[in-house]
């Protein structure tokens, strides 16, 4: 008889080096993996940064403020300030149960390393689709045996559009949503759970002034927080929009003709040094600094050229083409016709100002290749400083990936995702006392159905994949089952 799950596993770790390393570490327990991990974060607060950080503090502090009040606020500063961001997740992606259980695990390392609230700061990138894997355009399912299954709220015209360029859920949405739950049995697992959260958190959630999902989806995803665990006093995870609060901060840096950011843009010598300093896979890091966005949400890659333009091709194959002086670079953020791409943040966050990103799997591998490219660049055009400096930062911070808690059906378990939280309304002390127990490599296993999706083309995939895996886990791992 086939061992599905050592099969599938030993395939993700052949072609994930952050996999092949947790198999490596064997079964040492969630505790011990999530102090490894603030042992890095202490590590690179030993480093004085080239920034100081107090003004990332503050945009995080006013943003939340805006749209949670002074207590949230309060608590999501003292967080930042413990110099650790999580920097996995997608915005408004809030049903997948990867990330969201690695938003558990990032909770827990705060509270390691000195967090005394209930509020979670998770720093999510909103420049992914809402149709993108994990899923902002509805909820995830995973009640199901054969597959996990999306159950949509936004019309399928938004499935290209960029979860920081959504608009916010209307009422008409919810009552579309619920007239296509009560007419199909197709999601007859998840239908009550759906109904359950989906009102409460975006009909009872007030649209921002800003009209935008991403405001929304901050105070939308507390309130899902608040009605996971039966004794209501679990973790309260907060989803803020990096680049809301990252943009600025850049815009002062470009504006600052003796910043990083804008030697970088501005500088003749650098501007053509970043189209021969690239990634294994050949992209210049002129490519990795803006995105653009069109009037439907819908994202395009942009690249400095040496003459200082951003060039690129819409979806109609039209050229974009944009002056990339300080002036105009300030407008278009403004008027979030670009935006800045992930490298362009971590410039900013993780190397001028020091803190230490925690992502997930693919994060783990990309942020240090990032690293050297960046050390070398700077190294090459004479910032010897800051190059030694941006050399020193671990980059490898890991959270996104294991999971600890599986919804058990009938003859089958998987990974559980917040609708089958509160589906069940576990005690929060039960599960984090589980958690902290798991094995790391255990945690994989039962985290596999994601990590094969993420890892494994469609095409590759075996017929039957996920039931089989599914079938397996309901006999592996019973102590982590959910339990109400």
């Amino acid at each position: 008889m086939t061992d599905y799950v050592t099969k599938f596993s030993s395939i993700c770790a052949e072609r994930n080096a952050t996999v092949r390393a947790c198999r490596k570490a064997g079964n040492v327990s969630l505790e011990k993996f999530v102090s490894a991990m603030a042992d890095k974060v202490s590590r690179n607060k030993a480093f004085r940064p080239l920034k100081d950080p107090g003004d990332f503090y503050s945009c995080t502090s006013q943003h939340v403020e805006k749209l949670l009040g002074k207590k949230a606020a309060r608590e999501i500063e003292e967080s930042v300030r413990l110099g650790v961001m999580s920097t996995s997740d997608h915005h408004g992606g809030l049903f997948c149960s990867q990330t969201f259980q690695g938003d558990i695990i990032f909770g827990e390392l705060i509270h390691r390393l000195g967090s005394t609230g209930r509020y979670v700061p998770i720093h999510s990138g909103g420049q992914v689709e809402l149709g993108n894997a994990t899923y902002a355009r509805g909820f995830y399912s995973y009640a199901s045996v054969d597959n996990r299954q999306q159950i949509p709220l936004f019309p399928y015209k938004d499935r290209n559009r960029l979860s920081s360029h959504a608009e916010a859920v209307t009422p008409e949405m919810i009552d579309a949503l619920y007239r296509r739950l009560n007419e199909t049995d197709e999601f007859s697992a998840a239908r009550d759970a759906v109904k359950d959260v989906c009102r409460p958190m975006w009909g009872d959630t007030s649209v921002p002034e800003s009209g935008r999902f991403a405001d929304q989806t901050v105070i939308a995803g507390c309130e899902l927080s608040k009605r996971l665990f039966k004794d209501g006093n679990g973790p309260i995870l907060t989803y803020i929009e990096l680049e809301e609060v990252v943009t600025p901060l850049l815009k002062e840096e470009i504006k600052d003709p003796d910043s990083l950011p804008a030697h970088l843009m501005l500088d003749p010598k650098m501007r053509q040094y970043m189209q021969q300093v690239t990634t294994p896979e050949g992209v210049p890091l002129s490519g990795l600094l803006f995105r653009n966005a069109d009037d439907k949400g819908r994202k395009s890659l942009l690249t400095l050229t040496p003459e200082g333009e951003l060039l690129g091709s819409d979806w109609r194959n039209k050229e974009l083409r944009y002056t990339a002086s300080a002036k105009e670079l300030c407008r278009l953020l403004d008027e979030r016709r670009i935006f800045p791409g992930l490298f362009l943040m971590a410039l900013i966050l993780a190397f001028e100002r020091g803190f230490t990103w925690m992502g997930g799997m693919f994060q783990a591998q990309y942020l240090p290749m990032w690293q050297s490219c960046l050390v070398k660049l700077l190294a090459d055009c004479g910032f010897k400083f800051e190059s030694e400096l941006f050399a020193r930062y671990q980059c490898d911070g890991y959270v996104c990936g294991p999971m600890f808690a599986e919804y058990e059906g009938e003859g089958f378990a998987t990974c559980a995702g917040p609708l089958e939280f509160h589906m069940i309304r576990p005690e929060w002390g039960s599960v984090r006392e589980q958690m902290l127990k798991t094995g790391l490599w255990d945690a994989h296993l039962i985290g596999l159905t994601e990590m094969y999706f993420d890892l494994v083309s469609p095409r590759e995939r075996e017929d039957g994949w996920y039931e089989k895996v599914s079938r397996e886990l309901y006999h592996r791992f019973p102590s982590n089952v959910l339990q109400g």
